[in-house]
């Protein structure tokens, strides 16, 4: 929204004098080119002397769908002349409605819900209700149709249509699906690391986005070195936030944690949970040994214990 003139918003942004952080910082579907202007947009801010981040959220977002909203191919010519069809799967399996679908999708043509087709590996069979399907679940069309000698178009509408189009389907890269992108914004200087679980019960699970950057990151996408990593998370954060955390030094509170950096993972898995209940805020990390809170323990050996020492910080912003 920030880079559209006419919406005011680059105009207002400049006469605010206060640190400003944009909730979310994500890359939109069919506007990559937005990612690296966005971050131009905060760089030249800054040189102005604008206090400007956007929170990233180190992840890929999903998005679950299946038949009664099936937002992937929503607005495609062909879908839309056929889906409410009473004989529905009957026409799914003509070739040719297929291959109309396919090439309408990659074309991106009609009045698309989702305006970006970046390929059937981004497409996951999450629950199949068959039995002798089971095996499929968790499986992206280019594995699948590998599995079944066909080609990935006709591997999903088989599968669907034997599921009896009752299977729920995930696609992995509603926002954020060009990795290098999304490692450019997150190593910037311009980004913030956030979560936003809890916003979205059924599509976030990125609670585990400070172990993404510990793990995934930067010991196995080498984006960062260690001390970078940790810095990024604890003291740069902190310093833009304008509180009195982030560092390790005699005076200041005491919030430690300890981990292993070989073993540390965010541990979220190609099979996502239905959604953030009870048992998945529970998730524990591998690697990390202790948390510290104000000079209390609060997690030891993958155990939270009875103690609370925190408080809830407030910050008031002003306007001039």
């Amino acid at each position: 929204m920030i880079l559209q003139p006419e919406s005011g918003v680059p105009e207002m942004l400049t006469k605010i004098k206060t640190l400003q952080i944009g909730n979310e910082f994500r890359v939109r579907p069919g506007a990559k080119a937005a990612g690296m202007e966005s971050i131009r947009y905060m760089e030249e801010a800054q040189k102005r002397g604008q206090d400007i981040y956007g929170v990233v959220i180190p992840y890929q977002h999903i998005r679950r769908f299946n038949l009664d909203d099936c937002f992937l191919f929503n607005g495609l010519p062909t879908w839309e002349a056929v889906k409410n069809s009473a004989d529905l799967k009957a026409k799914l399996k003509d070739k040719d409605i297929r291959r109309k679908i396919e090439q309408e999708r990659i074309a991106c043509q009609g009045k698309l819900e989702f305006p970006e087709w970046l390929g059937w590996d981004r497409v996951v069979f999450e629950h199949l209700e068959k039995p002798e399907l089971k095996k499929l679940e968790q499986k992206n069309m280019v594995e699948i149709a590998r599995l079944t000698e066909k080609q990935p178009v006709d591997a999903f509408f088989d599968t669907w249509i034997e599921d009896n189009l009752a299977s729920a389907i995930c696609y992995h890269g509603l926002a954020n699906a060009h990795p290098e992108l999304l490692a450019e914004m997150i190593k910037s200087d311009t980004s913030l690391i956030g979560t936003d679980v809890g916003a979205h019960l059924d599509r976030f699970f990125w609670h585990g986005a400070p172990t993404r950057i510990l793990g995934y990151w930067r010991r196995d996408k080498n984006l960062f070195s260690l001390e970078q990593a940790v810095h990024k998370l604890t003291g740069f954060a902190a310093k833009r936030l304008r509180l009195n955390r982030g560092t390790l030094k005699e005076g200041l509170p005491a919030d430690v944690a300890i981990f292993d950096a070989d073993k540390i993972d965010d541990l979220v898995s190609a099979k996502l949970p239905a959604m953030v209940d009870a048992d998945e805020v529970k998730r524990h990390p591998p690697g990390m040994k202790a948390v510290l809170v104000n000079g209390t323990t609060v997690v030891e050996d993958g155990q939270c214990l009875d103690a609370f020492p925190g408080k809830v910080r407030r910050q008031q912003l002003c306007i001039n």
